[in-house]
């Protein structure tokens, strides 16, 4: 059972969710280093609601495209939450290898972002041997970590909606710890990209849509987390907006115009969903 998006549709994540909700006005450099000095508490309510958006975004797309947790979504509740529960053991859970080590992973990272855009004391920092930088990179882990308990067991997780480690051989723990720690990885290698790389390139080219590709296909987690707060994918705390005015009117038209068509596309190409009342034998014995 394949129980989690892969890296790949991580991107049509970012364009869809940016067609349905529409990104917020840009914030460049200019606003000052000590206005956001003011506000050194952690914005919880708007860091809890972009979590449950994300959360509903993977869930969402667990039951759209995966027959099986369709299939095993009926019964008593609690008996199946308990079973996901009480069958937990051992580190394997089935999925493949660019599930486990590359698409949670990339869930730690957004999760991770998500958190440092909320986080006012540390939303500039940049990578860097600097103790801001490092501490806020630790804060933002210890999040992806209720994070990732969330998705994998929480209120709104795999073991209550299809009850997924409740089957064999879903039953493993390595999501549970690779989520956050190799999700803080990749938050470095993006951070990484993002300063030597990604700056670089900016500085060779005063082209604003060269910028924009160099940004969404080199920190694709950052731009996830981005659209989560209803940013343009692109925006960075940072630096000046790419697009300033019309151009930025422009390109998030061109951007939902884009999306628009990639939604209508994958609408036409799902299969038909799966009827709730198919039992979990009657999946496993399909050709």
């Amino acid at each position: 059972m394949k129980k989690d998006f892969s890296p790949l549709t991580f991107w049509f994540a970012i364009i869809v969710i940016a067609l349905v909700r529409p990104p917020t006005r840009a914030q460049g450099a200019e606003k000052t280093a000590a206005s956001e000095s003011e506000k050194v508490s952690i914005q919880w309510k708007s860091l809890l609601f972009q979590a449950f958006e994300f959360d509903a975004l993977e869930n969402g797309f667990r039951v759209a495209t995966q027959p099986e947790t369709r299939a095993t979504m009926g019964g008593p509740f609690f008996h199946g939450y308990a079973a996901s529960l009480d069958n937990l053991h051992g580190w394997a859970d089935g999925d493949p290898f660019l599930v486990n080590y590359v698409g949670h992973p990339m869930q730690g990272a957004v999760s991770g972002y998500i958190f440092v855009q909320n986080d006012p004391r540390f939303r500039k920092t940049e990578f860097g041997r600097n103790s801001a930088y490092w501490k806020s990179r630790l804060r933002a882990t210890a999040f992806s970590f209720v994070y990732s308990e969330q998705f994998e067991l929480g209120p709104l997780s795999e073991a209550t909606i299809g009850h997924t480690q409740a089957y064999f051989p879903q039953q493993g723990f390595v999501d549970q710890v690779i989520t956050p720690a190799v999700g803080l990885a990749w938050m470095l290698a993006e951070d990484s990209l993002d300063r030597y790389v990604i700056s670089w390139v900016e500085q060779k080219t005063s082209n604003p849509w060269v910028k924009m590709l160099a940004r969404g296909t080199l920190n694709p987690s950052r731009s996830l987390a981005n659209v989560m707060r209803g940013e343009l994918p692109w925006h960075r705390d940072t630096r000046p907006p790419l697009f300033k005015g019309r151009q930025t009117l422009l390109a998030a038209s061109n951007l939902r115009s884009t999306t628009s068509i990639v939604a209508e596309s994958a609408s036409e190409s799902m299969p038909a969903i799966d009827s709730f009342s198919r039992t979990r034998s009657g999946i496993e014995e399909a050709p």
